[in-house]
Parts: structure tokens; sequence; C-alpha cells
């Protein structure tokens, strides 16, 4: 039987798609631990972090799982999952940014709350985005060997 979980002679893709489902899937669970202590009871609008939390865990699970089962398509899941994932959590990221950059705390309760949870939303976001563009760059390298022009 072959071994399956083999960590040793992969290719480069493989390293880069296993590090990005494990950073995407920890950073998702500490924001949402994040979210639940500090953020949710500060804000004055609907909170919905965790649609970017589950975007963010899942795809984390489909690179991780691509990694290890090397189907062309799996490749191109966790780009789309993460980018939800991003799309969301920008949206969410605007309305603490309103309220640093206009000063009138609206959304966020708190005046001096709102330049932490935007803080907050800025280092993932960062965070999410660095997991979408690593997870695009993996989904274009290819596991087979290149074809001989001579059979063709």
């Amino acid at each position: 039987m072959k071994n399956f979980f083999n960590l040793k002679n992969q290719k480069p893709h493989f390293y880069i798609q296993l590090s990005v489902g494990v950073v995407a899937i920890i950073s998702a669970i500490i924001f949402l631990i994040i979210d639940i202590n500090m953020i949710s009871s500060a804000v004055s609008f609907s909170d919905k972090s965790y649609m970017s939390v589950i975007f963010m865990i899942l795809g984390g699970v489909m690179s991780i799982v691509s990694a290890f089962l090397k189907i062309d398509f799996l490749g191109v899941i966790a780009p789309i999952l993460f980018g939800c994932a991003v799309g969301q959590h920008l949206y969410l990221a605007c309305f603490p940014y309103a309220d640093v950059l206009t000063g009138v705390p609206f959304f966020v309760n708190n005046g001096t709350l709102a330049q932490s949870v935007s803080n907050i939303f800025t280092v993932f976001l960062v965070i999410f985005i660095l997991c979408l563009l690593l997870s695009v760059v993996s989904a274009f390298f290819t596991d087979k060997k290149a074809i001989d022009e001579k059979k063709v």
C-alpha cells in the first residue's frame, strides 16, 4: 500500500497548499475566538463574521485535501472559498474603518474601541489575503509530467 501521508520528497506546491491550509484554519479559529469575546458585543451592525470564518475553514480543508489527493480541479476550489472569505471580511471591515475615518462612533459603540476593532480586522484581512494569493499561486502548479512532444 502506498504511503498516503508522505511528507518527504514532495513538490513545492504541496508544502504551499499544506501550510496555507493550516494557517487558514488556525487564523480563522483565532479570529472567531476574538470575534466572540470582543467584537460581537462592541458593534451595532449585524456581525456576520462567522461567514468569513466558515469560508476560511472550508478553504483550508480543501487546500489540505487537494495537497494530498492530487486531483486537478480540487486546487481551484480552495482559492474560490478563500476569495469568498476575503470578500466577506473586507465588507465587514468597512464598518469600523468608516468609524475611524470619520471619527463618529456609529457602527462601533465606543470611539476608542473602533480603532482596536479596525486593527483586528486589518490584521486578519492581511492574513486572509495572503492565504488567498498563495492558494492561487499553488493552483497553477501541476503534478503531471510534461508531455513529450514527440509522442503528440
